[in-house]
């Protein structure tokens, strides 16, 4: 079985690394696939992690602030012609998922561990002991935290300010939304 890891975090924990730790020690060294995915010899039952997309893509923007020296970054054009889409971390998940034929979608929430758990049961994967959670070191780093909390703040009463991008936002997220609703009920 290989896996498909969106770069998702938990209040307390960072899902994809959490998911890559477990595969790891489990299994030994993974190797992650690449695009294009349809000739990757690997094309046994895929998994992806799903979590809530605008969520996901705010983690990813607090993650990317953290690349660059602190200023109002929304401002800089050359920044803002890419918008939404910046680097790794505000990726949408639907551009890597429509290139997949995706089996399991596993949702990203606290209950993941339980969740992880039974999937590993369910496919009879090695999965001794539980899940083990990995700390998502931003959640942990104060200053870097308020900072981060910060940009947010300014970010979003910038976004009210200039709707155009918060619609070329919601456009951007919108199929996502698909893969989201696969899994947002899920127990």
């Amino acid at each position: 079985m290989s896996g498909l890891f969106t770069k998702s975090a938990l209040v307390s924990c960072c899902a994809a690394r959490s998911v890559r730790g477990w595969l790891r020690k489990e299994y030994g060294n993974i190797e992650l696939q690449t695009p294009p995915f349809d000739k990757q010899e690997d094309q046994s039952d895929i998994f992806a992690l799903i979590r809530e997309p605008k969520e996901r893509w705010w983690s990813g923007v607090r993650e990317w602030m953290n690349n660059l020296p602190w200023y109002a970054w929304w401002q800089n054009e050359k920044i803002m012609a890419q918008w939404p889409h910046f680097n790794r971390f505000t990726i949408a998940q639907h551009v890597t998922l429509n290139q997949l034929e995706v089996k399991h979608l596993i949702k990203v929430d606290p209950d993941l561990d339980k969740r992880m758990v039974n999937f590993a049961r369910k496919h009879r994967l090695r999965l001794y002991g539980p899940f083990e959670r990995r700390v998502n070191h931003r959640h942990v780093n104060v200053p870097r935290k308020e900072m981060e909390d910060k940009g947010r703040s300014q970010l979003q009463r910038w976004l009210k300010k200039n709707p155009k991008y918060q619609e070329q936002l919601d456009i951007y997220l919108e199929p996502d939304y698909v893969w989201w609703d696969k899994v947002k009920n899920q127990e």
